[in-house]
């Protein structure tokens, strides 16, 4: 089960939350970085105007590129 947030979001998380999806990172490790669970992190994140990318988007950013693996598969 994924940890439990016991606080609310203080401005600080509320930065660092911003700052993880404008770099790219997954839901999955913010939510990791944040001890708090994916779908409190991805639900935040969309308040703040600044979501994650669907599962979609993620695939058609990575379909061009020669490295990904995801397609060999």
């Amino acid at each position: 089960m994924p940890p439990k947030r016991k606080t609310s979001w203080t401005p600080e998380d509320n930065e660092r939350l911003k700052t993880m999806v404008e770099n790219g990172l997954s839901v999955l490790r913010a939510a990791a970085s944040l001890k708090c669970s994916m779908d409190a992190a991805r639900t935040q994140a969309r308040k703040l105007g600044a979501p994650f990318p669907t599962v979609r988007e993620a695939r058609r950013k990575f379909a061009g590129d020669p490295q990904s693996s995801w397609r060999s598969h």
